[in-house]
């Protein structure tokens, strides 16, 4: 300490801004950092929160196809089955993307529930079914559909806190 009271003040001076300076730049090199790292992940969520939109849509929308194709008479279920193949050709791509760029916690969720709407299909091309019957036999949709959306969401919040 006695050594810097016989420095040249403006060595000192010098001294003093360069090591403000460094400080400085290593914090704004720190923060420039984070705010690239939030942007990643905000981005990864919209990705995520978009390729969960898809399957849930298209899952949706096979739901709809199959029920339409268990009320369908026996004369019209070919026909029908046609659309429900339609769907189902949506669905498993936006499947395909959720197992490709989702934790397991959400493909497993997604899986189960893809599942659930083939052993749904398999019953709607059997028979006809009757409007109540039909929706005791598919109750169980919601609940799975519920299933991927809290592992999604237990996804995104994982992220956040990284």
């Amino acid at each position: 300490m006695d050594s810097l009271r016989h420095m040249d003040p403006a060595i000192v001076a010098l001294i003093t801004a360069a090591l403000t300076t460094f400080v400085a730049a290593g914090t704004a090199l720190l923060v420039a950092r984070r705010q690239h790292e939030l942007q990643l992940i905000r981005e990864m969520d919209a990705a995520s929160i978009a390729r969960l939109g898809a399957f849930l849509g298209a899952t949706h929308a096979v739901s709809l196809a199959v029920s339409k194709l268990a009320r369908a008479s026996e004369s019209d279920k070919a026909d029908v089955e046609a659309e429900a193949d339609e769907t189902a050709d949506r669905m498993n791509t936006a499947l395909a993307a959720v197992r490709v760029a989702e934790p397991n916690l959400v493909v497993s969720a997604a899986r189960a529930l893809d599942r659930y709407l083939i052993e749904l299909l398999d019953d709607a091309r059997s028979s006809q079914w009757e409007r109540e019957a039909w929706r005791q036999r598919r109750a169980a949709t919601e609940t799975l559909v519920d299933d991927v959306i809290v592992a999604s969401r237990d996804s995104v919040e994982a992220r956040k806190r990284k």
